[in-house]
């Protein structure tokens, strides 16, 4: 399970990832250039990719392909 909070002011997330039966240390919140933050829940590699896609301009033509069919 993952968890992400924020209450206006902080903005927190669990750092456990899992890959079969090992549990390793991700991190869920990407501090982008411009001082934003963002944060993911769910497989690690579809939420970088989509904290890419928004550090990148959120350019609707460029929406990851992996989202278009949810």
């Amino acid at each position: 399970m993952s968890v992400v909070a924020w209450d206006g002011e902080w903005l927190a997330a669990d750092r456990q990832g899992t890959s079969g039966n090992l549990k390793i240390q991700v991190k869920k919140i990407a501090w982008l250039a411009d001082d934003t933050r963002v944060a993911f829940v769910g497989a690690l590699e579809y939420g970088m990719a989509l904290v890419d896609w928004y550090a990148a301009g959120q350019d609707p033509a460029k929406w990851p392909e992996f989202q278009k069919d949810k």
